[in-house]
């Protein structure tokens, strides 16, 4: 899920990315998962007037459990 929002002259996409921990899942399930994630992200962005789009990586840090060796390169 992705969703638009402006504060105050400062526009954000707020997206839910995929909590992996306490789940076994293979690299192409994360993938799967993942990409749907950006998809969203990346809809968002194309209906808004936005020009710039600078994206956190998704489902990082303590969401990626298992998966954080693997993260970086999943969606190359």
């Amino acid at each position: 899920m992705a969703a638009l929002h402006s504060y105050g002259g400062n526009t954000c996409i707020h997206t839910v990315g995929q909590d992996f921990r306490g789940r076994v899942v293979t690299n192409a399930q994360a993938t799967g998962e993942l990409t749907e994630a950006y998809a969203c992200a990346h809809a968002e962005f194309a209906r808004s007037s936005i020009q710039n789009l600078r994206l956190l990586p998704l489902s990082g840090g303590i969401f990626a459990e298992g998966l954080a060796t693997y993260l970086p390169t999943l969606l190359r």
